[in-house]
């Protein structure tokens, strides 16, 4: 098995990606389904996630949640984490130079609460320099 990661066809098309992933796709399908249905995700999704100045911080604590929530996950599992959190250091929303899409669709770019192209290829090379090891 080769674990190369090249896309092949249209980005949004599973099958322009290596069976490798299409098989992490499909095994992890039920999980993103948890996520993408719950309350906080639809309201994110849609841009109706107003944040104060004060929930900023709460914000980071959830997310922060989450995260240890999916590195547990894998640890029980016996599955690598990737730690996205440590590699995305100071290009949070807010920075200067984000990696995160904030409220705003940007066609093209990326959807609300979604990474740019930046993080892709951060995650992309980390995530293969892990599998290669």
């Amino acid at each position: 098995m080769t674990h190369e990661f090249r896309r092949t066809g249209e980005l949004k098309e599973i099958a322009s990606y290596p069976e490798w992933l299409q098989r992490v796709v499909a095994e992890t399908r039920r999980d993103k389904m948890r996520v993408v249905e719950h309350e906080l995700f639809a309201l994110m999704r849609d841009a109706k996630l107003p944040l104060a100045a004060g929930d900023y911080a709460y914000a980071e604590q959830v997310n922060r949640a989450l995260t240890d929530a999916v590195r547990r996950a894998a640890a029980a599992t016996g599955t690598t984490y990737v730690d996205v959190w440590g590699l995305s250091k100071g290009h949070d929303i807010c920075s200067d130079d984000p990696w995160v899409n904030g409220a705003q669709d940007l066609k093209n770019k990326a959807p609300r609460y979604h990474p740019f192209l930046a993080e892709h290829e951060a995650v992309a090379k980390l995530v293969a320099s892990m599998v290669q090891k």
